[in-house]
């Protein structure tokens, strides 16, 4: 397990007006993100819609040490801090839709410090609704069985986190990139003696992975476009 100080993460889901996807970005990354950093926070990443969803559908994943570095930072995410009045009705022109979750992160994904060599063009924003009395067995399969053998293939885990509240609906999101959609279909086949993954990677996602597909009461993906702080 790794020490990660960012004990909460905020899932921001911004829908913009049509076309105002570059200006939104443009937003985040000039006047959000360096704020974040300032205050302390993570400034992770912002995802938008490449398959599943138009580009103008956004999800802005940023880190907190607690939940009261998350409530002074809600000036920052929507720039409505002294002296931005301009750029904060910039912002309100631009978004449609918005709406906000928080999340605790896994024990082994996000790092504190995410390796730049780690980050992929493509992410595949998955979704599995699980018992919640499951989790810590869901987390320990994916860390010990499935990851291993797509990193094998390249793929990276940038994150995964599950919902602070408890719902019989309760969804894991896993954020893991890839160079490509086509990447993201080639690590369909990691148990494929033909993929060239390792024999103990593939036996390690047998086990593990069948272990827990029947955790898992339902799930389903979104492919999203990556864009990074720095």
């Amino acid at each position: 397990m790794l020490t990660n100080p960012f004990t909460i993460y905020e899932e921001r889901r911004v829908r913009t007006r049509p076309g105002g996807f570059d200006e939104y970005l443009s937003l985040v990354q000039e006047h959000i993100w360096p704020e974040i950093t300032k205050a302390g926070g993570q400034a992770l990443v912002l995802l938008s819609g490449l398959i599943g969803d138009p580009v103008e559908e956004t999800l802005l994943i940023t880190g907190f040490t607690d939940i009261d570095k998350w409530r002074s930072a809600q000036e920052i995410m929507t720039i409505q801090a002294e002296g931005n009045t301009d750029t904060a009705q910039r912002r309100a022109d631009l978004v449609q839709e918005e709406s906000v979750g928080l999340m605790a992160p896994s024990p082994y994904r996000p790092y504190a410090e995410p390796l730049v060599e780690n980050r992929r063009p493509v992410y595949g924003a998955r979704r599995f609704t699980i018992d919640p009395h499951d989790l810590e067995d869901f987390e320990k399969f994916s860390y010990e069985g499935v990851w291993p053998a797509m990193d094998e293939m390249d793929h990276r885990v940038l994150g995964q986190f599950h919902p602070l509240e408890v719902t019989d609906s309760f969804a894991v999101l896993n954020l893991a990139g890839y160079w490509s959609p086509a990447h993201w279909y080639e690590t369909r086949s990691a148990n494929d003696p033909s993929s060239g993954i390792s024999e103990e990677a593939r036996e390690a996602a047998r086990i593990h992975g069948r272990a827990r597909t029947q955790l898992v009461k339902h799930s389903f993906v979104r492919l999203l476009t990556s864009h990074w702080p720095d």
